[in-house]
């Protein structure tokens, strides 16, 4: 998805956007992982880089649908599965 193009439920610009990841080569990322629309960093959409938050997620299987089409499409192309949630302590 572009830089400039407004999406969402609540209509914003610059989604951040990871590069592909797939749960056979990558079942985990950070914000490193983040390539547009600052490679490595989380920016709000009024662009402000947020370089003091960090994150990290792991998945169980990962997909895309290659949604093409309008910005509302391509935002809702990839997606996580949580297969076996951790347990409660």
């Amino acid at each position: 998805m572009g830089t400039n193009e407004t999406t969402g439920i609540v209509p914003q610009t610059r989604w951040n956007d990871t590069l592909a990841i797939r749960p056979w080569t990558r079942p985990a990322g950070s914000k490193a992982d983040l390539v547009s629309p600052v490679a490595g960093q989380v920016v709000r959409s009024d662009g402000t880089v947020l370089s003091n938050l960090t994150f990290n997620w792991t998945g169980d299987a990962s997909d895309a649908s290659h949604n093409l089409g309008s910005s509302d499409r391509k935002l809702m192309d990839g997606s996580f599965a949580l297969i076996n949630p951790p347990r409660s302590r």
